[in-house]
């Protein structure tokens, strides 16, 4: 094979375009790292409570509501094509109960509900190839449920807690701003298992959450 000189050129320009190559590689990869934040409104619906009394055995049954309350989740995932991610999820969620008054002592004792919610998800998106980005996902995990009373000049005090299987859907809404930041507003609904509050001597049914939130997106 003859080496001319107009080869030499070709070759040397491909080697010196190698570091630019794999510096887009890279650039690429790192672009897959996301971070997101939901915030917004949440509504628990009502839970039925079941307390058994120490002395007779017998059980009270009753229905336990709450006020429209707050959550805010964060979590850190990994776009592994267009179309699907796998993220991990962590947040909060707070509602009052309604009322302090019953005949159980959840219903009577407890102010606050704080939830803890930890989830492994998977996220599809639909491509539009547009600036809007819908998507969908479904995750598992658990939730720590911490009852909390409020006293004297707004202290608070725990009453009992709990930690649940929890399974999540979700599904939205973003616009893409730039290459790195997505906003938009999504809607999940939380479930959980059955809890047990040993303190109180209480069992209530799982938890149904839907959550209205605020969603932003920024790529690393």
């Amino acid at each position: 094979m003859k080496f001319t000189l107009s080869n030499l050129i070709l070759f040397t320009g491909w080697v010196l375009t190698l570091p630019f190559t794999s510096s887009a590689q890279e650039q690429n990869i790192a672009k897959r790292f996301y971070f997101g934040v939901d915030s917004g409104a949440t509504w628990q619906q009502p839970i039925t409570v079941k307390e058994k009394d120490s002395l007779s055995g017998s059980i009270t049954r009753e229905k336990a509501r709450f006020d429209t309350g707050l959550r805010l989740d964060v979590a850190d995932g990994y776009q592994f094509t267009d179309c699907l991610a796998a993220e991990l999820e962590g947040g909060l969620i707070f509602n009052a109960v309604r009322g302090n008054s019953g005949n159980t002592r959840f219903n009577s004792e407890v102010d606050d509900v704080l939830h803890v919610p930890f989830f492994l998800n998977l996220v599809g998106r639909v491509p539009t190839h547009t600036r809007l980005k819908p998507f969908i996902g479904a995750g598992v995990g658990g939730m720590y449920t911490s009852l909390e009373s409020v006293g004297y000049y707004f202290s608070t005090s725990t009453v009992d807690t709990d930690l649940v299987f929890a399974y999540q859907g979700s599904a939205g809404l973003r616009y893409e701003i730039s290459r790195k930041v997505e906003l938009g507003l999504a809607y999940k609904y939380t479930g959980t298992l059955g809890h047990t509050f040993d303190r109180l001597s209480t069992t209530t049914s799982g938890d149904q959450v839907h959550s209205v939130l605020v969603s932003v997106l920024i790529r690393w």
